[in-house]
């Protein structure tokens, strides 16, 4: 047996386990994002720091004052309420770890979407460059929106694609979570409104889906219609 065929034996075990191959890639992404993570410094992101500062202040209960969409700072106030520090060095920590942590979390969602669509090697492809995509692996260690954005939206499209009510619904909860931390989530409601139409059911099935993810939406999306209407009195302003 060559060289050649050793390597391709060792792949064939890696795709055909598609759960080592997912670890191995997860603990790699990881290791990329904790050695390039600055942690002796501040935030590098001046966006990152503002939305830490929200954090603090919803995990106090107040929310006078917040943008519209406070998603991403809402999911962040829910880890500052675990600790009391004293400054914001940690909080700033806190808030790389996280973002860092479902940056990884996503990784296997990118495998099983890419899976319904290509072969199990593909989608295994697809995920390496999700997983090792620079300006990915960039926005994660800084702290910012994308991380959780990119995780709402991918579930979105996973259980929309799923088709069965119970799905349909987890759909368009993080399609309207996504709302929450990023206007353009709106695009998922569409997408997902989409998908329903292309479903092979029936029209009576198709419209009930269709109310039902408009309506879990406009529910997980609330907090930005509730912001707006106080701030604008109008919820859609």
């Amino acid at each position: 047996m060559n060289i050649t065929q050793k390597i391709e034996n060792k792949l064939e075990i890696l795709y055909s386990n598609y759960f080592i191959t997912l670890t191995i890639i997860c603990l790699v992404s990881l290791t990329l994002r904790l050695y390039f993570t600055r942690f002796e410094f501040p935030l590098e992101s001046q966006d990152a720091f503002l939305y830490l500062i929200q954090a603090q202040q919803i995990s106090n209960g107040n929310f006078i004052g917040l943008p519209n969409n406070i998603g991403w700072q809402v999911f962040l106030s829910i880890f500052f309420n675990f600790f009391n520090f004293e400054n914001n060095f940690e909080y700033m920590q806190i808030t790389r770890i996280i973002s860092i942590g479902v940056g990884i979390i996503t990784i296997p969602l990118v495998y099983f979407i890419g899976k319904k669509f290509l072969d199990k090697k593909f989608a295994i492809l697809a995920a390496s460059f999700f997983a090792f995509d620079p300006n990915l692996i960039e926005n994660s260690i800084f702290g910012i929106t994308e991380s959780l954005f990119i995780f709402c939206s991918l579930i979105t499209i996973f259980f929309i694609l799923e088709g069965k009510l119970k799905h349909i619904i987890i759909a368009g909860i993080f399609s309207g979570l996504a709302f929450d931390i990023r206007l353009n989530g709106i695009v998922l409601l569409f997408i997902s409104l989409s998908s329903i139409f292309l479903l092979k059911s029936s029209s009576k099935k198709k419209i009930e889906k269709i109310l039902v993810v408009t309506v879990m939406f406009i529910l997980a999306a609330s907090p930005f219609f509730i912001l707006n209407y106080q701030t604008t009195s109008n919820p859609i302003g």
